[in-house]
């Protein structure tokens, strides 16, 4: 018995750093998440998943959920009452996790309905470590967006640079010859 529970635990580690290796290689925050549900999902086998993005310590809009509707209200809720990292909840048997990098929240994980919640200690040993790596994934996806962000744009004006604007006209002239539709352009100075 001891070596079972043993090779399950090697097995499930061995799953979340092949998962977690895969994470460095994405860029948006949204591939970042979907990938992170992915992972919990797999290892804790929740009834409901929702991830919350927090953005100075407000949940924001984006919120994704293997439900259609995420329940952003109650993120924020526990968000503003809860100051541990974890806390596991039985009235919705699972548990909400913080994804922290540098003493800074970046999102929200609430797991409901945890199909073996008599796991509930071995989950809340293997989740926060993993929350840790997920923290560094979101971090690098957020810089990559704002290194995007600033490369293609003016920061007096908030204007398209040439070059993103060059490109962009690429893209547009290529769609319309493919097409066979009208191009109009017009500079304002």
């Amino acid at each position: 018995e001891i070596v079972r529970q043993a090779n399950r635990k090697l097995a499930d580690h061995a799953l979340a750093i092949d998962f977690l290796s895969g994470l460095s290689r994405l860029l948006t925050e949204e591939e970042v998440i979907r990938q992170i549900m992915e992972l919990f999902t797999m290892l804790f086998a929740p009834g409901r998943i929702v991830y919350a993005s927090v953005v100075d310590h407000m949940v924001t809009g984006t919120c994704s959920s293997s439900f259609p509707q995420p329940e952003i209200a109650g993120c924020q809720a526990w968000l503003d009452r809860k100051r541990k990292e974890y806390v596991w909840e039985d009235e919705i048997q699972g548990f909400f996790l913080r994804v922290v990098n540098q003493k800074q929240t970046l999102g929200l994980l609430e797991f409901k309905a945890i199909a073996f919640p008599k796991n509930k200690q071995e989950y809340m040993n293997l989740a926060p470590p993993l929350a840790n790596m997920c923290a560094l994934a979101i971090t690098y996806a957020r810089l990559v967006q704002e290194v995007r962000q600033l490369a293609n744009t003016d920061s007096l004006t908030g204007l398209s640079s040439r070059r993103h604007f060059f490109a962009l006209a690429r893209a547009e002239f290529a769609t319309a010859r493919r097409y066979h539709r009208p191009l109009a352009a017009l500079m304002l100075d």
